[in-house]
């Protein structure tokens, strides 16, 4: 690469300038494209390796139950045999508390069933989220570590005595330790998918190039990596792949885990890229009903970008831009639906004036939240300005849009160019991203 780049140095002492300039660049501009895709090739290869950490938590954790669960088992028979008038009243609301009897068999019951109907981040079998450990210890852990605090009683026990005694309490406050870390570990999960998100393409603005390459990593994911199963069947409906896209979504949605609405939209959207319109409407109601019975009134912000890219997709714009309203509050997704409303009110200006005038609003803000604005953001307010009949403005944005746009994303900008000066159509389509 440094050889080439000073042999176009070394071209100047006959060629033109403006030759070795444009070799310069295109060499600068090759140099830097690679930089980017080693940077997203690195980027999905650490979620990837941060993903088989994240699992070996969760074994670990199993272990650890399984050692708690034991050690009550252990001491549970000297528990049995203190006698200590001192202390009967505290152990009889000990042994009430922990059910000592069919203790151990429910509780390694229950652990063994968990262990076997749920996923990384997921949700048992009956839908309902919860720690079966922690019935028997959470609620009832409270009883035997109030006995433990009556120091005064506890000492009329013998050394022997006492120390299974805190040997029992301290395994009860193991496991609720155990139960904290659980619903961190559960919590972490969700931040995969937004770790992945920003590869799915949420704008539909990468080159197939740029696609297929993050697919090629995606590939490599665990199997229980449904963030990455997601991000793969979007990215692969953005390909107009749309039957292997369907393959990939089901694969997320076998089991029922914490990112079930997110797969469930990405279906819907792909049945609808299907032209499986009815199916698609049919799950939509789904989700909405399920979300109402869960009264659950807030989604999470990935969920609401796909329900507004869909209701986009399916010329319902009064719904998707209430969403992408929404998402302009969530700072990290303000500059991305800040201009998924200007490309909004550029498609709707047709039919009103004012939606240009919103177009350059939105279209300018993104700009000014950018402040290494590429080729998207000059056309996107390429497209608004069009949209209010600021033509030769346009056309100005567009030319900047040609240093950094490539591929098909030039050619996008060229269709928008000769939309502009020729009249030719054109249309923003939200889920493929190219125009119509």
């Amino acid at each position: 690469m440094m050889l080439r780049l000073l042999f176009g140095l070394l071209l100047g002492l006959w060629l033109p300038r403006c030759v070795v300039l444009a070799v310069f660049l295109q060499e600068a501009n090759g140099l830097m494209d690679s930089n980017q895709d080693s940077d997203f090739v690195s980027g999905i290869g650490k979620i990837q390796k941060d993903y088989s950490e994240y699992l070996e938590k969760r074994r670990q954790m199993f272990q650890e139950y399984q050692t708690v669960l034991s050690t009550l088992k252990d001491t549970e028979f000297e528990i049995q045999k203190i006698q200590s008038e001192a202390v009967k009243q505290q152990l009889s609301a000990l042994q009430s508390a922990l059910q000592a009897l069919d203790y151990e068999h429910r509780a390694l019951g229950f652990l063994q069933d968990y262990n076997a109907t749920t996923r990384p981040g997921g949700l048992p079998a009956d839908g309902l989220m919860y720690n079966p450990v922690h019935r028997f210890i959470e609620r009832k852990a409270k009883a035997e570590l109030s006995v433990a605090k009556h120091e005064i009683e506890l000492q009329q026990l013998t050394s022997s005595q006492r120390a299974v005694f805190q040997r029992r309490v301290e395994t009860i406050q193991k496991g609720q330790l155990l139960h904290q870390n659980w619903g961190q570990w559960h919590a972490d999960w969700h931040k995969f998918i937004e770790r992945y998100w920003p590869h799915s393409d949420p704008e539909r603005r990468f080159t197939q190039a740029e696609i297929e390459a993050r697919l090629e990593i995606l590939a490599k994911a665990d199997p229980q990596d449904f963030a990455a199963t997601i991000t793969t069947a979007l990215l692969l409906e953005r390909l107009g792949k749309y039957e292997l896209a369907l393959e990939a979504i089901d694969n997320a949605l076998i089991v029922k885990h914490s990112l079930q609405v997110t797969a469930q939209l990405a279906k819907v959207s792909i049945l609808y890229s299907l032209k499986k319109n009815k199916e698609a409407k049919l799950l939509m109601l789904s989700i909405t009903k399920s979300q109402s019975l869960s009264q659950q009134t807030q989604l999470h912000p990935i969920d609401r970008w796909l329900k507004a890219r869909i209701a986009a997709s399916q010329n319902q714009y009064s719904q998707s831009e209430s969403e992408w309203k929404a998402l302009v509050n969530v700072k990290p997704m303000e500059l991305e639906a800040r201009r998924a409303l200007a490309l909004l009110s550029f498609v709707r200006a047709s039919k009103s004036l004012i939606e240009g005038k919103r177009a350059i609003k939105e279209a300018q803000m993104a700009m000014d939240l950018d402040p290494r604005a590429d080729w998207f953001s000059h056309f996107v307010l390429a497209a608004a300005m069009h949209s209010a009949g600021q033509d030769d403005q346009a056309l100005g944005e567009l030319l900047e849009s040609h240093k950094t746009a490539v591929a098909e994303n030039l050619e996008l900008c060229d269709r928008l160019r000769k939309h502009i000066e020729n009249e030719e159509p054109f249309a923003w389509d939200f889920v493929r991203g190219y125009s119509r």
